[in-house]
This record gives C-alpha cells, structure tokens and sequence, in this order.
C-alpha cells in the first residue's frame, strides 16, 4: 500500500509532456503527434519505428516549413529503414514519413483524394522527407 501511494505521488508531481498533441484538420478530427509514427504495418512495410521517429524529430527539429496541394502517390520501399511509403511533388518525389496523421488519412481513404498537406520538409542525404503537421481535403472548387 506504501508503494502504491508513493507511486501515485510521483505520478501527480512529475512535469506534463511538453509536446502536446495537436489538432490536425479535417482529414483526421483526432489528436495526433506529428513525431509519433505510424502503427499500420502496411504503411511501415518492414521499416524501423525506431528510426522513423528519429527521422521525424530531426526533420521537424531542422526543417523548414513546406506545404503541398496535391495527390499522394505510392513508393517503392526504401533501404535506410525509414518507413515513408508515399512521395508527393516532382518526379523524384519528396518522401512522406509514416506518421499517425499519415495513418489516420490512409484510414479515411483519402489516400486517393487531393489533398492540402502541410508540415515540415528535409533533404537528408539524396532524399527529401516531409512530416505532416496538417492535412485536409484540397478545394476542388478551382
């Protein structure tokens, strides 16, 4: 009974995480941190969780703001055990790192859709990489 009180003392006197979790628009409506990757395992295909979290820190820590209109296209799996199953952009592509938000937009079908993706973008050795911090639907009124 000691220990469990002194656990619970502990637990009420440690200092809140200081990387609350963010409101990420429409394409999701639910809480998700942009570091925290992907739990699909589709979206992971093999890929470290380990380093693609240390990938995505990096990139949000280091990278300049970026946001593209557009449609997610399928990529091939890569070798550095990064876990980025999508490109967005010109024909070599920027890589989109497997993020919950990632996750919780594939879990919408809106892979397909066009979409407003914004986050933060980083050139780390011959491949860019793009971490979403907000997704949503593109106006298709233009």
């Amino acid at each position: 009974m000691r220990l469990a009180a002194t656990m619970f003392f502990l637990a009420m006197t440690l200092p809140a995480r200081a990387d609350p979790p963010f409101r990420a628009g429409s394409a999701n409506g639910d809480d998700a941190k942009p570091q925290s990757v992907s739990l699909d395992t589709e979206q992971m295909d093999g890929a470290c969780s380990y380093t693609t979290s240390m990938f995505a820190r990096r990139i949000l820590h280091e990278g300049s703001d970026w946001s593209f209109t557009g449609h997610l296209r399928e990529a091939a799996k890569l070798d550095n055990h990064v876990g980025a199953p999508f490109v967005v952009g010109d024909d070599e592509g920027t890589r989109v790192v497997a993020t919950e938000l990632l996750q919780h937009i594939e879990e919408r079908d809106l892979t397909n859709a066009r979409l407003t993706l914004t986050g933060k973008r980083l050139k780390l050795g011959d491949t860019e990489y793009f971490v979403l911090t907000d997704a949503s639907p593109a106006d298709t009124a233009h």
